[in-house]
């Protein structure tokens, strides 16, 4: 019995002890951030101004990954249009992303069979492809 209530307060201070330091280690945080604020100020600069340049550059890098290419290549072919990427469109009719790239940028001619599984999936008309292979 002894034991066992030495045992439990050995993990109750076990647990005190990381709790305190959680709270220093949050301390610590707080106060980087409070002297990171401190400095964008003293350059004339805000956090908010900071954090809406960043979001915006999100904004910029997600429209460019969502469309699952760079932008300027090809982008008025009717799979850019697409609520997925061409990352998730290969997958799904199993070829590799980079050969839909080709065919989309039209580096290579894409196969009439995997036009046609693009059409039925995805309502791709066939005709969209310039470099169709039969």
């Amino acid at each position: 019995m002894r034991q066992e209530a030495a045992r439990l307060r050995d993990a109750a201070a076990q647990k005190q002890a990381s709790a305190a330091h959680e709270l220093r280690e949050a301390d610590s945080w707080d106060k980087a951030a409070d002297e990171r604020e401190a400095s964008l100020r003293a350059q004339g600069l805000s956090i908010d101004a900071s954090a809406s340049k960043l979001s915006e550059m999100d904004a910029q890098a997600s429209d460019r990954s969502r469309a699952g290419r760079p932008p300027g290549i090809n982008a008025g072919h009717p799979i850019h249009e697409l609520p997925v990427t061409v990352a998730e469109i290969a997958k799904s009719i199993g070829v590799s992303r980079t050969a839909l790239q080709d065919w989309v940028g039209e580096r290579r001619k894409i196969p009439r069979r995997i036009a046609e599984k693009l059409a039925k999936q995805y309502g791709i008309p066939v005709d969209s492809w310039p470099n169709l292979r039969d």
